[in-house]
């Protein structure tokens, strides 16, 4: 079985973890997986949106797997070796020139939450929750997580959400400011469509410009090679803006 699926059309790739029997847990050979299919999607100069998404209609992804995760991280070398690995992922993930979209079609927990926060965009269904167990596994969260958690709902909800072990319900999570956007388990798909179609339709200069200019604003030169790539049509601009690293 083809546990992490990809797919590119037209610009717009997706990839899709396919362990429903495990509710779609990554084992350490999938995660190694998943990140030679983020080199081949950071090394295609014709990707413009890139979709991450599970298999089935109740998990996005439940994390680590856990049959793995005691040894992974019995000792404090063994869990940082474990925590460069996710954080490895995610990173690439967070690096990449182009739209992502984290599409949670159920439940998303711990490192399935890594991977919804490495993306630009999360839209869940209406049906989804959200959950970090660290704390519960015992085991202290990555700090990429913790630098992501920061930004998007402050240290008083990371705090809760890791060490209370809340269970945040689509629409709580929405509130909090985890979710973009929530929506029916049949309008999931036509919502990635809708929200894909004007990246799809752009140039490649306009869509790395657009996206490094969002994140990158308050360096000076990252703003100019955005301008001379959006405005002037400056390859070389455009190669310096396309291998950022985040």
């Amino acid at each position: 079985m083809n546990l992490i699926q990809y797919k590119n059309h037209g610009g717009l790739g997706t990839i899709t973890i396919n362990r429903m029997e495990k509710a779609n847990a990554l084992s350490r050979v999938m995660v190694e997986k998943f990140s030679k299919i983020l080199d081949t999607v950071a090394s295609d100069i014709d990707m413009r949106v890139l979709v991450i998404t599970g298999a089935g209609d109740r998990v996005f992804c439940a994390g680590a797997d856990l049959s793995e995760l005691a040894s992974e991280t019995n000792t404090r070398s063994n869990a940082e070796a474990f925590d460069e690995v996710w954080d490895g992922l995610t990173e690439k993930i967070s690096a990449l020139p182009f739209l992502t979209i984290a599409a949670l079609n159920g439940t998303c927990a711990g490192g399935g939450l890594s991977l919804a926060l490495s993306c630009d965009i999360r839209i869940a269904t209406e049906n989804a929750h959200l959950f970090y167990p660290a704390l519960r596994n015992g085991v202290v969260p990555a700090a990429a997580d913790l630098r992501r958690f920061h930004a998007l709902i402050g240290p008083s909800k990371t705090k809760m959400l890791m060490m209370s072990g809340v269970d945040l319900h689509a629409s709580e999570a929405l509130a909090w400011g985890l979710l973009d956007r929530s929506v029916g388990s049949d309008d999931l798909e036509k919502t990635i469509t809708d929200l894909t179609a004007i990246p799809l339709a752009a140039p490649r200069s306009k869509i790395v410009g657009m996206k490094r200019m969002i994140s990158g604003f308050e360096d000076p030169s990252i703003v100019s090679d955005c301008y001379d790539t959006v405005y002037g049509g400056d390859q070389n601009a455009l190669e310096r803006l396309w291998s950022i690293k985040s």
